[in-house]
């Protein structure tokens, strides 16, 4: 079972004996991320992590609370045993990530799509596939 949190720690017991855990860091560039969803945004049998960064969060008071926000999805290679990063929204096009979204086929195009409420706005972003 894949589990994804920030902070804090998390566990799932393991009837057959103990459970082990190794951490691997993902992204130690930005801070504030609240919400974080697996989903397959490339229909090829594999999920990706999607996450993005919260914008005004706990009053301002933790690490980069200030920094420009942004949407990412990191995609697994098995192979290397590292997460590559890639931008749905970049840092400074002031398009944040709340604490909950959501994936779907909006325009029925075969291929998922973003929505992104956050205390900046509401967006979609139509996957248009690979350029």
């Amino acid at each position: 079972m894949p589990m994804a949190f920030t902070g804090g720690s998390s566990s799932q017991p393991n009837p057959d004996g103990p459970t082990v855990w190794k951490q691997h860091v993902i992204d130690e560039s930005w801070s504030q991320a609240h919400a974080l969803l697996l989903a397959d945004l490339d229909n090829d049998g594999q999920e990706e992590l999607i996450a993005g960064k919260c914008i005004w969060a706990h009053n301002g008071g933790d690490p980069g609370a200030g920094d420009p926000p942004g949407i990412y999805y990191y995609s697994w290679n098995g192979p290397t045993a590292r997460f590559t990063r890639h931008t749905i929204a970049a840092p400074g096009e002031g398009i944040a990530l709340g604490r909950q979204f959501s994936v779907a086929d909006i325009n029925a195009d075969g291929r998922p799509d973003l929505v992104a409420p956050s205390k900046l706005g509401l967006w979609v972003f139509f996957n248009e596939g690979y350029k």
